[in-house]
């Protein structure tokens, strides 16, 4: 069997080399692998699965450590018959970057993979493509390290671009745990926006976070969240209700920001700070004059 490795995150190199597993199919000894040329493609719409296993191929398995093997299995392809097949694995890093690519010659296919022993942490992908690279089935699972525990917490929020002195008006933030780890001790930040009057926040779903606001009315201030803890997956929602301050200007701009952390070491710091703005409008924009009639 030939793998053709792009390690482009991992090793900057086209290589070539000989696998010494045996057939992955716990089913049926597939035939030789042989690299398909290129050929003429004619894809009929339908629906190909990818499922990740354990090394044995039967026990199914998302989650795996850094060293582990992946087994991998395709199947359901819909090419026309009068073409001949022609599909890849494509094994894909967190990053984007391609790990590596295998041939599929049976409908059920069976593939390894050998997770590198400093692999990138975090969910990878694995699909099927054709010779265009352009994916079809597709499967994921999750690299953990055997070291230190990582998490990637991630916020978003909702807030009107547009708004009016004295006027109401409530900001929606989003907390996610995207793994591949629990994040610990996990805490939410949101700080008043300028011009802006605190009037109340709540937490609508997700696990419970206990919260310290500032006092009804305040015009600057902190809140904090704090939760013993997220799982891998899970999500929380929060509801921030401000005013506009009445003397706001017409034109000022209101921004602010909210951050998420937790003692968990974090993959990527970038998307767990969000910051939005604001406008104040006016209220009483001028009515424009009807058009006059021709003389």
């Amino acid at each position: 069997m030939c793998k053709r490795y792009l390690l482009f995150t991992l090793v900057a190199a086209v290589l070539c080399s000989t696998v010494s597993f045996a057939s992955p199919n716990p089913d049926a000894a597939p035939g030789p692998k042989l690299m398909a040329a290129a050929p003429l493609l004619y894809q009929v719409a339908g629906e190909e699965f990818v499922t990740t296993y354990d090394e044995d191929c039967r026990t199914p398995k998302r989650y795996f450590l850094q060293g582990e093997t992946v087994c991998a299995r395709a199947e359901n392809f819909a090419i026309h018959p009068s073409e001949p097949r022609y599909r890849l694995f494509q094994w894909g890093s967190p990053d984007g970057g391609v790990a590596q690519e295998d041939d599929i010659n049976n409908d059920p296919e069976y593939e390894y993979f050998k997770i590198p022993p400093a692999a990138q942490v975090g969910t990878w992908i694995v699909k099927t493509t054709d010779s265009s690279r352009d994916g079809y089935g597709i499967g994921s699972f999750v690299v953990r390290s055997r070291e230190i525990p990582w998490v990637n917490l991630q916020i978003s929020k909702f807030a009107p671009e547009i708004v009016y002195p004295g006027k109401k008006y409530k900001h929606e933030v989003y907390v996610y745990s995207t793994g591949p780890d629990d994040a610990v001790f996990v805490t939410l930040t949101e700080d008043v926006p300028n011009d802006m009057i605190f009037l109340d926040m709540g937490q609508t779903s997700g696990p419970e976070f206990r919260c310290q606001t500032p006092p009804a009315g305040a015009r600057e201030g902190k809140t904090v969240c704090e939760a013993q803890g997220m799982r891998e997956g899970e999500r929380a929602t929060f509801t921030f209700v401000y005013a506009v301050d009445p003397e706001a200007r017409i034109g000022t701009l209101i921004s602010g920001k909210s951050d998420v952390f937790s003692r968990t070491s974090e993959l990527e710091k970038l998307d767990s700070q969000t910051h939005f703005e604001s406008e104040v409008g006016d209220p009483n924009p001028p009515q424009e004059e009807p058009p006059g009639e021709e003389p």
